[in-house]
This record gives C-alpha cells, sequence and structure tokens, in this order.
C-alpha cells in the first residue's frame, strides 16, 4: 500500500542564503518598515522574523521575542547564559534542599542477582548518592539540548540544556556481570512526598544504555536544566535524547537490570507504543504579523529531521473528518524555517562547551538540531481576500514524510494530528 504523503522533492540543505531569499521573492522586495530593527539585524532577516511591535500579542509567544534568541532557553535568565556552571554544592546547600537524603539504587530484580557483582543499594549502605553524580558530572558531564514532549499533547512542556551525567557510567559502578544476560533496564521514579511508593517505571534495551546510536546522545542521569539546578522532575531526572516525556523518568530512585524480556512500562500496560521516537511536528500555527499578513508558528524536529513546514488557508468552515486525516486536497504551500541565531553559542547556559550536536565553538552540527525546536514563518501573502479563514500546518522530515506520517497516525504511540488555528483578515 502506498504512503499517504508520496515522497517530495525536497532540497537536500536549507541554508541561511535561501531561507532569506525565499522570503524576499515571495514578498516581491517589500521590506517590512525598519524602525526597531535588533542591532545587525538586516532588512530580510526583519521579514523573516518580524519585530515585536508587529506580532499579535496573543500569538507572540510562538516566535522567539526581541533579538529573536531569549525562547530558545525557557526559563534562563540573563546573568545565566554564557557563564561556566559550577557542580560544586556545599554540605549545608545539600542539607537544605533534601539532597544530604537523596540515593540511587543501582539492583535487579529477584530472579536475575547475577547481572550484577556489586550491587548498590541504600539497604547496603552503598547506595549512589548525590554528592557521587556531582563528582561525575564535574568530571565527565553531559549536555544535551532537547524538547521535553508528552505523547499525548501538542505542545512542548519545556526546552533547553540538560546537564548530568550518563547513565551507563553510573551503572558500571555496580559492576555489571559480563556472564549475565541483561534484557530491560527499568527506571523507577517515587512519589517526592513518600519516597517508599514508587509512581512510575519505564524501561530500555541495554544497547540503547550502554551504547549510544549513531546521531544520538547518551542516555543521562540530569541534574540541571538551563544552568539551574532541576527543579521540575528533580533532583535526578533521566533524559532519553530521542523519546517522549514518559520515557524522562521524573524523580528517579531505583535503577533495576532484568533478564525477564516482559519488564514492562506503565505505559506498555495501558497500550502505548513505548518503542516510538519523536515524530518532527509542527504545534499550533499563528498569526504573526498583519501588515504584511504571514504566518508561522514553532516545530520540534524528531529524529528522522525536520526540513521544512507547509501551511494551508482555507475558509473557515472548511470540514475534516475523523477518517481525513492527512488533508491532502488543502492548498499546501512552503514555509521557511528560521536559521539559527547568529549569537546561539553566546546564549546557551554555562557556555557551549560539550554540548552534545555542537561544533567546538558552539555552531549547530545541524539544524534544526534533533530533538529540539524551530521557530518558522510563512513568506508574505499578497493574494488573500477579506474573510474568516482557518490555518493549517504540518511538518515535512527529511525524507520528505508530512505530519501525520511517516507512522500510522495514532495518539498512542505521539500525538501528530494536524494543527490548524482560525482567524479573520480584513485586507491590508
Amino acid at each position: 500500500m502506498s504512503s499517504p504523503h508520496p515522497k517530495r522533492e525536497i532540497p537536500p540543505t536549507i541554508s541561511r542564503r535561501n531561507v532569506l531569499g525565499a522570503a524576499l521573492a515571495a514578498g516581491a522586495g517589500t521590506m517590512l518598515p525598519l524602525a526597531g530593527l535588533p542591532a545587525g539585524a538586516s532588512a530580510a532577516e526583519v521579514a523573516l522574523r518580524p519585530p515585536a511591535a508587529l506580532l499579535d500579542p496573543e500569538v507572540a509567544k510562538y516566535l522567539a521575542g526581541p533579538g529573536g534568541t531569549r525562547d530558545y532557553f525557557q526559563n534562563c535568565s540573563p546573568d545565566q547564559r554564557g557563564k561556566t556552571g559550577s557542580w560544586e554544592r556545599t554540605p549545608k546547600e545539600l542539607a537544605a534542599a533534601g539532597l544530604d537524603a537523596w540515593t540511587l539504587d543501582v539492583t535487579t530484580d529477584a530472579r536475575s542477582q547475577n547481572l550484577l557483582k556489586e550491587p548498590r543499594t541504600k539497604a547496603t549502605h552503598n547506595a549512589i548518592t548525590y554528592v557521587d553524580l556531582l563528582r561525575m558530572a564535574n568530571q565527565h558531564p553531559v549536555r544535551i539540548l532537547k524538547s521535553l514532549v508528552c505523547l499525548g499533547m501538542p505542545s512542548m512542556a519545556a526546552y533547553g540544556l540538560f546537564e548530568g551525567v550518563a547513565l551507563r557510567d553510573v551503572l558500571w559502578l555496580a559492576k555489571p556481570n559480563p556472564k549475565g544476560v541483561i534484557r530491560r533496564i527499568a527506571m523507577h521514579a517515587f512519589d517526592p512526598k513518600d519516597p517508599a511508593k514508587q509512581q512510575w517505571c519505564s524501561t530500555l534495551p541495554p544497547a540503547r544504555v550502554f551504547e549510544d546510536p549513531i546521531g544520538m546522545a547518551p542516555v543521562m542521569l540530569c541534574l540541571k536544566f538551563n544552568g539551574d539546578w532541576l527543579a521540575h522532575g528533580g533532583p535526578v531526572r533521566v533524559i532519553v535524547h530521542e523519546h517522549y516525556g514518559f520515557m524522562n523518568v521524573k524523580d528517579v530512585r531505583r535503577i533495576m537490570l532484568t533478564n525477564d524480556n516482559t519488564e514492562t512500562d506503565n505505559y506498555a500496560k495501558s497500550g502505548r507504543d513505548v518503542n516510538s521516537p519523536m515524530k518532527s511536528f509542527a504545534e499550533k500555527p499563528a498569526v504573526v504579523s498583519k501588515q504584511p499578513l504571514m504566518f508561522g508558528g514553532r516545530a520540534w524536529a524528531g529524529m528522522s529531521g525536520l526540513k521544512l513546514v507547509q501551511y494551508a488557508v482555507a475558509p473557515a468552515d472548511t470540514k475534516t473528518t475523523d477518517d481525513d486525516v492527512y488533508l491532502q486536497w488543502l492548498p499546501w504551500k512552503d514555509g521557511v524555517i528560521l536559521p539559527a541565531p547568529a549569537n546561539f553559542a553566546s546564549l546557551i547556559p554555562g557556555g557551549p562547551k560539550n554540548v552534545f550536536g555542537l561544533s567546538e565553538d558552539g555552531a549547530p552540527l545541524q539544524w534544526p538540531i534533533p530533538s529540539f525546536l524551530a521557530y518558522w514563518v510563512s513568506p508574505p501573502v499578497r493574494d488573500l481576500k477579506p474573510g474568516k479563514y482557518r490555518l493549517f500546518c504540518r511538518a515535512v522530515n527529511n525524507y520528505g514524510d508530512a505530519q501525520p506520517m511517516p507512522r500510522p497516525y495514532g495518539p498512542h504511540e505521539g500525538v501528530s494530528d494536524l494543527q490548524s488555528t482560525d482567524f479573520e483578515f480584513t485586507g491590508s
């Protein structure tokens, strides 16, 4: 059976030059007003990144703020950008945060006791401590740019820089037995108000934890988010580069190795696909400029990449059905993905050193960065008559598959339905 979205011919790369050129050509050379330009910005850049004064206040959150950069690192204050983060926490700080009592068990289930030579548990007084993780992070930090996305929600819950240690380095402290057969690695979360009460479990195959597939960062135990100590999901949270939020276990307190291949996740028990990596996805679109009329929004790149975002405008009374999830009949047009900010490296909390996916000088090796966010806009729209409309958008991955493809549509493996918003155009 053929795909509902046949492969499209898409340029192999989208450079800063052809992105800006496309917008200018579509706009017939008409520039936005030059007043209020960010320092050093060209008129062409403003055509793609309208000044904040031109944005509808209700939808401005879909684009970066003044200067076009701040929103890439949500919750990051100006004094955190560009500083080298320290992994030092004094005993007083640890005690005040309750971290002197936090421990992590690295153990096995009752049927798989030969998998570790030296299990680390609180009961045997050798559990992994928070100070152990701080020392490891100081020596071999793992730093990842990532968007956290819930499996069933069409927007990002958080995005930015996650920092910590590789989970495999922690597991090696318990000395895995080379003669044992590990089939699953289970990550258990506990209720912060009741450390004895387990509230969540997700599992990974050992191959994903002990070695990294090409293009993927190590599975990590996260201690920091956007330059500050981890609060939401902390004090220690699992971060899996390519996965939806359910695999990024909050407040992890036990890692269990098992030979039981039926050991499964909470989501698996409810019929969800726990092996589903993030799909490329365009969030709800918006009118980002009224004079000239331009559309835009936010998207994230799944593991198959993000080549472009397309948009379509239809009458507000357009009817869709549950059986018509692909909407191939809409008049889809290509938008353009905004390039990385020129000063991207200087915006990263703690600086760009050792950030996965960045060069030594902090430039992204690939843009958009896999599992991270990007912004897109349409060229200026010149031929729309006054009226009420519905605006649709869809992401297109590096293989030419358009959202909700390439996998069969279904929220059980990551929401991917086409997003839309209604607007009224009164004329220019």
